[in-house]
C-alpha cells in the first residue's frame, strides 16, 4: 500500500507525462527504503536482514556478468519480494529482452551496482 502511494513521478496529469522528472538515484533510494522498511512494527524500521539478502543476492549476479558470463544480456529488471513478518526474501533478474552473443553489458553492470548502492546506503540508515 505505501509503495501503491508513490504513483509515476513522470505522470503529471492524464495522459500527459514529463520525462524530465523520471526516476533518480535519490528516488530509487526513497522507494526501494519503502521496500525494505517493515511497516508491521510498532515503530517502522530499515529491515536491515533484508537490506543484507539483496546486497548478497546482487553481489552474485556482479560476478556472474563481470567474470564468467560469455552472453550479452539486454534490458534486464531486478525484481525483489519481502515478506517482514516471515522474514523471508527473493530476488531475481526477470524480463530479459534480449540475449546477444557477445556485447558490452556496461549499463546493465551499472545498473546493478547502483541498486547494490541504494541498499548499502539504507544499511547504514
Amino acid at each position: 500500500e505505501v509503495v501503491l502511494k508513490g504513483e509515476k513521478d513522470y505522470r503529471v496529469g492524464p495522459g500527459e507525462y514529463d520525462f524530465t522528472k523520471s526516476l533518480t538515484f535519490e528516488k530509487s533510494q526513497e522507494y526501494i527504503e519503502k521496500i525494505v522498511t517493515d511497516y508491521s512494527l510498532e515503530e517502522p524500521k530499515i529491515n536491515k536482514d533484508a537490506c543484507r539478502y539483496f546486497i548478497e543476492k546482487i553481489t552474485a549476479i556482479l560476478d556472474f556478468f563481470e567474470n564468467r558470463c560469455v552472453k550479452s544480456y539486454r534490458c534486464i529488471s531486478f525484481f525483489a519480494a519481502v515478506d517482514h513478518v516471515n522474514q523471508k526474501y527473493e530476488a531475481m533478474l526477470v524480463d530479459i529482452a534480449y540475449v546477444y552473443p557477445e556485447g558490452d553489458m556496461a549499463g546493465d553492470i551499472l545498473g546493478l551496482k547502483n541498486i547494490k548502492q541504494v541498499f548499502e546506503n539504507a544499511l547504514v540508515k
